[in-house]
């Protein structure tokens, strides 16, 4: 075995790693029930949805993103 032989399988080591951490944190995940409102902006929306447009659901995930990184509960 050579040395790239060995980083190759680091290398996969550390994606197989993180690949088993995102699915950990996925099914961690609190997951947010629909209720009429939309979850960032408040906006009424359809009966089911969570958010009113993908723009407020990214915007709303990028806040629970950034709590998450500074320790806070989302």
């Amino acid at each position: 075995m050579d040395l790239i032989d060995r980083a190759n399988d680091a290398a996969d080591m550390l994606l197989q790693d993180a690949i088993e951490r995102r699915q950990l944190a996925a099914q961690k995940a609190p997951s947010i029930i629909a209720c009429g409102h939309c979850h960032n902006c408040t906006a009424p929306v359809a009966q089911g949805l969570q958010f009113c447009d993908s723009f407020c659901r990214d915007d709303w995930q990028r806040v629970q993103n950034a709590r998450r990184r500074n320790g806070e509960q989302p």
